[in-house]
């Protein structure tokens, strides 16, 4: 019960939202020229920013954290190949690296998943019927879109702490 005391709830304004919605389609990046650019350029601190505003934490600690996730990978493969003779596993390491990049973007998935289930905004059903794989996949093939959608959605919506 005292647990339950120390913890912060974020919602949607004081007055009840029936229906919330995500604000604007996922593919509709350019709705907002200003946030369009500052997704594409400055992903990582948008992303670290908006988490912070709704309530799930602090925003040096995602924007270091999705760092992380989305760089270490690339510099990690690619510094254990340097010393590698062999070409090919030297180019095999700097690919993998690469690729378990892109993995990275799941950290933004995750939170986008988080964001719909506390905000009770609807979920996206095209993978098997399962939001969570629909949310992960967002981030997967666009990440700014989907980084830019959820900046829009807390913008049209008061955000205050229960």
């Amino acid at each position: 019960n005292r647990k339950l005391s120390l913890e912060r709830r974020y919602s949607f304004a004081s007055a009840d939202v029936s229906d919330p919605e995500w604000s604007g389609g996922v593919l509709d990046i350019w709705e907002d020229i200003s946030l369009a650019y500052l997704s594409l350029f400055c992903s990582f601190c948008v992303f670290g920013w908006n988490m912070e505003r709704i309530g799930f934490g602090n925003m040096y600690v995602h924007i270091a954290t999705f760092v992380l996730f989305c760089l270490a990978p690339f510099f990690i493969f690619n510094l254990a190949a340097i010393n590698i003779d062999n070409e090919m596993v030297r180019e095999g390491l700097g690919y993998t690296g690469i690729v378990l990049c892109l993995f990275g973007l799941l950290y933004g998935g995750f939170w986008r998943i988080q964001m719909r289930k506390r905000f009770k905004l609807p979920s996206y059903n095209f993978c098997c019927g399962r939001p969570a794989i629909a949310d992960c996949t967002l981030w997967l093939f666009c990440c700014w879109c989907s980084l830019a959608q959820e900046v829009r959605t807390a913008n049209s919506y008061e955000i205050v702490e229960d």
